[in-house]
């Protein structure tokens, strides 16, 4: 009786993991699952723990119980339970598996074994390999006056919360400061007269795998295999942005209002350019914040900007350019963040949040761009991954292609061709980038991007989104074997 009443129990527990699992990460993929259960899991935020043992744990347990109490009793009446246990437990089994299996094709598992299952005579993609461009192989050359270079991450922005004149998705424009600072400045939409984003391919559907394509021009790929790899080191050998700027003499700091632990966050900004740290935990123990002070991640984005407006006066005074990199945090999934600056004009709560960090984004630019400082300073602005909120994938029309939001502020180039809109995903961030800053890249090409500013074709615009998404999903021994560096 005790062992059916915990097999039913385990089984619950299976179901409720699954629901939450998905309720949690509405784009999870089978990359993201292995790279998330080889970071160390301190600093996930949001209670999210606990959240799980309340959500998923909890109703295990309290089916178990009841089940145990239910069989007691009619135990003790003199009715038969052994058969309607046992019935109970086949049934509970039988849902579990169906929902196992759902759950392995959902997030791409099939996919993922079928391309390294060497029984099945798959032969490992070449894809990658044959497109990507090694920094270290291409001559990368800065102006004599470097540029400092503001990069901000903006959790979960994408072009789909405009309106549909403007390229969104929505009747409404939930972001019309951004739509505009997008057209005033460049997001590559050339004639077009809607806003166009980057295209967020496998691998770089998270926060840790969006910062890696954007500064790396690779979709993150960990093996099960090198999980253990993944605790101390953070794909050593390939060079990044943050590694390049290091050695162009470059100030480098990460503020974030969350712990930078969570998601490999810190090994990864450390390990290529390091970075200076500044994150929620940095916060407390300097007392940037009020004592006991912990909402959402951390400290939301009213807090944030102002201390990114102290920590860029400081890196300014310095004689050496600067690269000051922020994460926000308000739009994250489920719903947003309500700050005390956010209005309620809009029906849709979550739309409410982005109309926030849309006026705080902005108004955080006005400020840079009246810095003594301002007119030697590239501000880059890209949403890191497609909201994962389910509620906002509901109210989108199947056929609507998501991008992230993308800016390039004060670039120090040009595009060849201005009129062309572009095509292009996260990779391209990497070239783009330096260009941004003045810098010449041997062949407009780094690890699977492409220099925007120049003629050159995307990966996305010479295979199609479908066609290289189908392409990029494939395992790569080459990313595999970079991430056992």
């Amino acid at each position: 009786m005790i062992l059916a009443a915990c097999a039913i129990g385990f089984c619950v527990v299976i179901w409720f993991s699954i629901a939450f699992m998905f309720r949690t990460w509405g784009h999870l993929t089978t990359d993201g699952l292995i790279f998330q259960l080889s970071m160390p899991k301190q600093g996930a935020g949001n209670k999210m723990i606990a959240k799980y043992f309340a959500q998923a744990v909890a109703p295990g347990v309290a089916a178990a119980a009841a089940v145990w109490a239910v069989s007691f009793v009619m135990r003790k009446k003199g009715n038969h339970v052994l058969i309607p246990l046992l019935a109970a437990v086949a049934l509970s089994i039988i849902i579990s598996v169906v929902a196992v299996r759902k759950a392995y094709l959902e997030v791409g598992a099939q996919e993922y074994f079928d391309y390294i299952d060497k029984k099945k005579g798959t032969k490992p993609t070449t894809f990658v390999p044959d497109h990507y461009v090694d920094p270290k192989s291409v001559s990368i050359r800065f102006p004599e006056k470097k540029r400092n270079l503001v990069y901000i991450y903006l959790e979960s922005l994408e072009v789909t919360a405009a309106d549909q004149a403007n390229g969104g998705a929505f009747k409404e424009n939930y972001i019309p400061e951004l739509v505009q600072l997008a057209k005033d400045n460049e997001d590559f939409s050339g004639s077009d007269e809607k806003i166009h984003g980057a295209v967020c391919y496998s691998g770089t559907t998270w926060t840790v795998g969006a910062m890696f394509a954007e500064t790396a021009g690779l979709p993150l790929q960990v093996a099960w295999k090198n999980r253990k790899v993944m605790q101390h080191s953070f794909f050593s050998g390939v060079t990044t942005l943050g590694d390049i700027l290091r050695e162009e003499g470059y100030n480098q700091g990460l503020l974030i209002g969350s712990d930078i632990t969570f998601g490999g966050r810190k090994l990864y900004f450390r390990q290529h350019g390091d970075f200076e740290i500044r994150d929620y935990q940095y916060a407390v123990d300097h007392h940037m914040i009020p004592e006991g002070y912990e909402v959402w991640w951390g400290y939301e984005d009213a807090k944030l900007f102002p201390l990114a407006k102290e920590y860029m006066t400081e890196m300014a005074g310095k004689n050496q350019p600067f690269n000051l990199t922020l994460l926000t945090t308000d739009t994250h999934f489920p719903n947003g963040y309500h700050c005390e600056h956010c209005r309620n004009d809009f029906d849709y709560g979550y739309g409410n949040v982005f109309a926030c960090s849309s006026r705080q984004v902005t108004e955080f630019v006005e400020w840079i761009r009246k810095q003594p400082f301002a007119d030697n300073t590239t501000i880059i602005l890209s949403g890191d991954h497609p909201t994962m909120d389910m509620d906002f994938v509901s109210r989108l029309p199947r056929e609507y292609e998501r991008t992230v939001y993308t800016a390039y502020i004060n670039a120090a180039a040009k595009p060849e061709d201005p009129d062309r809109p572009r095509a292009y995903s996260t990779f391209d961030d990497f070239p783009t980038t330096l260009a941004a800053l003045g810098a010449e890249i041997e062949g407009n090409r780094l690890g699977l991007g492409v220099n925007l500013f120049s003629s050159e074709d995307t990966l996305t615009e010479k295979y199609g989104r479908a066609e290289l998404g189908k392409r990029l999903i494939k395992r790569s021994e080459f990313i595999t074997k970079l991430g056992e560096s």
